[in-house]
């Protein structure tokens, strides 16, 4: 008589995110509730007739609020930093794609247009918030967690201001073929740079994705003590 086969057990459930986070995430929620009523509005007033694309991408915030205040009143805690990353991705192509649909609609109303730039303003720093606190949640109680992404952003950070600032000033020099040895200056200086930028930019995102990797891997109850 054979052994019965051992019965699955269920994913380890990771541990709620601290008080704070949750207090953070309902504030949080509670203004893209606000925002999520102002795009609404906007959308159905703000313009001589309804702008139904901005209307249709206003009602995807207005579903991607629901699950924030979802998450705010403790669901998902097997993925709650993933849920309100979710959110923020969702709010933030929803805006811009509604802020595209809505902007030539609002060219004869200024007052409506201004209350747009000033949405899309509120709701990139609410994405930034909701972000910030399902980051939050991931590396609570991790220091390993917390070293891993500010190396990541050691090295990311110069990549993107040394980019700006060579977009902004020299790009009339990079783009324009020169003469002589100016030349191979310029096509070194390109290609030499975008190498070292790609693969210093690539360690940060590395890292940066390490980060929430391990802080997730600290939460689990049952981890491994001899492999933390």
């Amino acid at each position: 008589m054979t052994d019965p086969e051992p019965m699955p057990t269920a994913p380890d459930p990771t541990r709620p995110p601290p008080t704070g986070v949750l207090v953070a995430a309902k504030l949080v929620a509670a203004l893209l509730a606000l925002s999520s009523v102002a795009g609404l509005a906007l959308a159905t007033m703000g313009a001589p007739a309804i702008v139904i694309g901005m209307l249709a991408f206003e009602l995807v915030v207005l579903v991607a609020t629901v699950f924030a205040v979802l998450a705010s009143l403790g669901r998902f805690l097997n993925g709650w930093a993933l849920a309100m990353a979710c959110v923020a991705g969702t709010v933030f192509g929803a805006t811009m794609l509604g802020y595209i649909d809505g902007r030539p609609n609002f060219l004869t109303s200024p007052d409506a247009a201004r209350m747009l730039k000033l949405l899309v303003v509120a709701r990139i720093v609410l994405v930034g918030a909701t972000a910030g606190v399902a980051t939050l949640a991931v590396f609570s109680g991790c220091a390993r967690a917390w070293r891993r992404f500010f190396f990541g952003l050691a090295l990311g950070v110069p990549v993107l201001v040394v980019l700006a600032i060579g977009w902004q000033w020299g790009r009339p020099w990079l783009l324009t073929p020169q003469s002589g040895a100016m030349e191979f200056l310029r096509l070194g200086v390109l290609i030499v740079g975008s190498l070292v930028a790609a693969i210093v930019f690539s360690a940060a995102v590395h890292n940066v994705i390490r980060a929430y990797e391990v802080g997730l891997d600290d939460q689990r109850p049952n981890k491994d003590p001899a492999n933390p």
